[in-house]
């Protein structure tokens, strides 16, 4: 199971204060009451145009988890008690989704400092994406200097207690550490790119994950 969510740091606070509030205070706050079994923040450094989100995050849960449950009642108030100290709890987009390897290891963690160029996609007509051109766009982009890794996440159901997830898609370009954003060449017909956004991968190792967990 995993969910991607889109989150706003609150107005008055920096991109760093944002990201070392969350590393440092939230993400440790949320190991000790969500069953993660794989947990990614991607930290925004740079966007192709504006944006109003700071973090792409990624939740990995087993199978049959009721997140809703465990996402409610003394743990939900305890959340959002810590969210509304550095994030715009209303501006949350939330979505479960499907992840797809195109290019590259399974399962693999991304080392500290990790880039990776996320291309968030929706379709430039009213039927929807065509997996198979998502994945001959993916495997033509592994050819770019500096990609080490493709991964596709479609997504699925719309999570009701948040905001509106705005993209269909999102292929991410897995560019390793200290590397730059990469030249792109033209999306396949029926994609359309919203927006390239250049992110920092911070990954928990899952001994720290099971370590943390305190449900």
């Amino acid at each position: 199971m995993k969910g991607i969510s889109l989150i706003t740091r609150r107005e008055g606070t920096t991109r760093e204060t944002f990201r070392d509030y969350y590393e440092k205070q939230h993400a440790p706050l949320g190991m000790r009451y969500f069953p993660f079994c794989k947990y990614l923040r991607n930290h925004v450094i740079d966007a192709s145009k504006d944006i109003n989100f700071d973090v792409i995050m990624e939740s990995y849960f087993p199978a049959g988890t009721d997140i809703a449950t465990i996402n409610s009642g003394e743990i939900r108030a305890i959340m959002d008690v810590d969210e509304r100290k550095f994030m715009k709890p209303e501006m949350i987009r939330s979505t479960s989704a499907n992840e797809h390897i195109i290019k590259g290891a399974e399962n693999s963690i991304a080392q500290a400092g990790t880039r990776r160029l996320m291309l968030l996609l929706n379709s430039n007509s009213s039927a929807q994406l065509s997996r198979a051109n998502l994945d001959q766009w993916g495997a033509a982009l592994m050819g770019l200097q500096g990609v080490e890794r493709i991964s596709l996440d479609i997504a699925m159901q719309q999570i009701s207690t948040y905001a509106t997830f705005p993209y269909a898609a999102i292929l991410s370009l897995w560019l390793g550490t200290e590397a730059e954003a990469v030249q792109l060449p033209a999306a396949p017909e029926g994609v359309k790119l919203e927006v390239s956004v250049l992110t920092e991968v911070h990954e928990t190792r899952p001994e720290v994950l099971a370590e943390r967990y305190q449900g």
